[in-house]
């Protein structure tokens, strides 16, 4: 597929969108909003609190595409954690032996609302930047580090719940997202300029404290949008064998609509991978990226983050559009299409359908504050670029709840259900993930934990601002998922490491570290 058919826009609709879009004020350029969520984060009532099992709703249609979900099972859950057996959710997933948990009793919070009894939690620390925008563990030097938008390093105790700066001789400017650590040591950071957008993949080797940098990676340039969709470049994964590095770059735009002249571009939306041991230079081209192996996964639309779980496989949280679409969780393969911009979760974009009217959609939240709704971006485009031949776009995740699986159904009589869907409840607005590779036991064996940063306004009545625990089933090739909340009232937290049995988090604007330890098994 060539990408760069999204760029042949006629100029009469560029200058028309380009009118609409320049009255808008960009809230996700403020300096209160997290990079690529999309918004800051309103009221909210706090998310949908349920048990630590309950049966599953297969059979329930996924989000907006009038199919049949594909798992029909229930969830079976080892309850609070001290099940020897997890059987997974969905459609008879292959039955995986976990350890039992030694017995566990909650003796703190931190003030937050803790789902189980054999979680406890508690504030480390108030962040050490009102910045910070990831967190990792590095295993070489056994140090947790956490990393601010600015391109500044702390090295976190624990212990001493101190927060020591590091790396004092990286000097590089740019918007950094992106943080990950090699078993050798090895450090990797994800830089990103602005208007035009660009990255730079550093390579940091030596001694913690005083590694000696170099530029890995760099990709051409592409020219910025009006700001408020301009996700730029983030997520950044090592393979558990060392020899590449993974990164993601979000959209320019919300769905695909025209953003200055243009709308999506072979450098966006899309997963990159590049090799340790070689110097790469990503050209703003389709067929070129692919030749050279560094298109590694196409379609993603603010795959803000990247983990690969127990099974070596590449887990990504996805942000969805300003429209009431899922936000989704997708296994990043090789070669695989996730879709956007022709289709948002499992829909077809709205702006393809020639049937499609605005008027009275449910899915449109109030533009106020959904600036993509607010300036009127979703209406039928006769220009709309049709979709590639020939490819067969990859569903996000199944997702059989219990929790942050709320959806809505289109038009005027659309209303919000609850059930089996593609992905998870819209706006929550996922990001951080990580998992665990057999330390944990029961319910936490193997598991993921995703953090999700919030709504911007509480359509669903499931905020987010909470940690989620994904159990993750493959049958055949997809994966599908329960996803459990354990815990709520993390403030615009953002990323999250987990370190033996303890799982630590970073907030963004002056938000908290939090540790939350995790039963061990007998």
């Amino acid at each position: 597929m060539q990408r760069h058919f999204l760029n042949q826009v006629s100029s009469l609709l560029a200058v028309g969108l380009i009118a609409a879009l320049s009255s808008v004020a960009c809230s996700s350029g403020s300096t209160a909003t997290p990079p690529g969520s999309g918004g800051t984060v309103g009221s909210g009532t706090g998310g949908t609190v349920s048990g630590t099992g309950g049966a599953g709703t297969g059979g329930s249609n996924v989000t907006g595409s009038g199919g049949d979900a594909t798992g029909s099972g229930g969830q079976g859950s080892g309850g609070s954690g001290d099940a020897s057996v997890d059987m997974g959710g969905g459609s008879g997933g292959a039955v995986a032996m976990a350890p039992a948990c030694a017995p566990t009793t909650q003796t703190s919070t931190g003030g937050l609302s803790i789902r189980r009894n054999d979680i406890n939690a508690r504030k480390v620390m108030n962040a050490p930047a009102a910045d910070l925008t990831k967190i990792e563990y590095d295993p070489m030097n056994k140090v947790i580090v956490a990393m601010s938008k600015s391109g500044k390093f702390w090295k976190i105790d624990p212990v001493a719940n101190t927060a020591t700066p590091i790396e004092t001789n990286y000097n590089f400017a740019g918007d950094h997202r992106g943080l990950a650590f090699a078993a050798d040591g090895t450090m990797y950071v994800l830089s990103a300029t602005d208007n035009p957008i660009s990255a730079t993949l550093r390579k940091g080797v030596g001694a913690m404290g005083s590694r000696t940098w170099s530029t890995l990676a760099s990709t051409a340039s592409f020219p910025m949008g009006n700001g408020t969709f301009d996700h730029n470049f983030s997520g950044l994964a090592v393979s558990p064998d060392g020899k590449y590095v993974f990164f993601s770059s979000g959209s320019r735009s919300d769905h695909g609509e025209v953003e200055m002249g243009v709308r999506e571009v072979p450098l966006s939306s899309a997963i990159f991978r590049v090799p340790t041991d070689a110097v790469s230079t990503l050209p703003n081209d389709d067929a070129m990226l692919k030749a050279k192996g560094y298109m590694f996964a196409d379609g993603t639309r603010n795959a803000f983050d990247m983990a690969f779980n127990a099974d070596g496989d590449l887990i990504a949280t996805d942000n969805g559009p300003d429209i009431s679409f899922p936000d989704e969780v997708n296994w990043i393969q090789e070669g695989k299409h996730y879709g956007f911009p022709w289709r948002l979760g499992t829909d077809k974009n709205p702006n393809m359908d020639p049937t499609y009217t605005p008027d009275n959609d449910n899915r449109l939240p109030p533009g106020g504050s959904y600036q993509a709704v607010g300036s009127h971006t979703y209406f039928y485009e006769p220009g709309f670029p049709p979709a590639p031949t020939g490819v067969a776009f990859t569903d996000p995740i199944i997702n059989h709840g219990p929790d942050a699986n709320k959806f809505m159904t289109g038009g005027k009589a659309g209303t919000i259900q609850q059930g089996t869907m593609a992905g998870v409840t819209p706006h929550r607005s996922p990001l951080g993930i990580a998992f665990d590779k057999g330390s944990l036991c029961g319910d936490y064996y193997k598991a993921g934990f995703m953090l999700s940063y919030g709504a911007v306004l509480d359509l669903f009545n499931d905020h987010g601002e909470d940690l989620l625990l994904l159990k993750l089933t493959k049958n055949g090739d997809a994966y599908e998922m329960t996803a459990t909340q354990i815990a709520a009232g993390i403030k615009q937290v953002m990323d999250d490491v987990l370190v033996g049995n303890k799982l630590y988090t970073v907030g963004w604007m002056g938000g908290s570290i939090y540790e939350f330890t995790f039963p061990l098994p007998k």
